[in-house]
């Protein structure tokens, strides 16, 4: 329904980012009064907000929630809402940040809307956040149950040499046959100077 749509962006609560969405019943001619997506615990700011709409109506919000000081809390999240954005469910834990990586930078999320074998399956890609650590690292995580679980993340690239050209982010996409494709930047500069 083209008509039904839903944003977020990032506001400032409190002097911490917060998620903030909005939806439309009307093609964006009028909108919501923002709705907050909850912080996971009290002093996190949240990041990177991405949204997907299934085909059957749920709409699914990924974000960062995390302290962004000493990123000893937080991970990437989800939360589902099945009446088009008038609400949401609570925050579901899809990756940590608790880890030497941080793996939880730049999630960006799709489905298989297929008839296949894994149709339904969520696909959540992201990035390592620690640029200190190396090799940079591309990260995926898997859900069979729209968001309500996530599988342990696995790595999907860590031949990526990384610097300041080399950040680059996933973003997973699934074809009409239910292929999953995931784009990114792979560079080697052993095989070319040019980025």
């Amino acid at each position: 329904d083209a008509s039904r749509w839903v944003v977020g962006w990032l506001s400032s609560v409190g002097g911490k980012s917060a998620l903030a969405t909005s939806r439309s019943t009307d093609g964006g001619m009028t909108w919501s009064t923002p709705l907050y997506l909850p912080h996971t615990r009290t002093g996190h700011t949240s990041a990177d907000p991405t949204f997907l709409w299934r085909r059957n109506g749920t709409v699914i919000a990924c974000y960062v929630d995390f302290d962004a000081v000493a990123f000893a809390s937080g991970g990437l999240y989800t939360c589902r809402s099945s009446n088009g954005g008038a609400s949401w469910d609570a925050p579901v834990l899809a990756a940590s940040v608790a880890t030497p990586d941080r793996p939880v930078d730049r999630p960006w999320i799709a489905c298989d809307e297929s008839t296949g074998p894994y149709a339904g399956r969520l696909y959540l890609a992201s990035k390592k956040q620690n640029d200190a650590v190396r090799p940079y690292r591309i990260y995926l995580t898997t859900s069979d149950d729209e968001g309500r679980t996530w599988s342990v993340q696995r790595t999907i690239d860590d031949s990526i040499p990384g610097g300041a050209n080399l950040k680059s982010m996933a973003i997973p996409s699934v074809g009409p046959t239910g292929m999953l494709w995931i784009g990114y930047l792979s560079y080697d500069t052993a095989y070319s100077p040019f980025p």
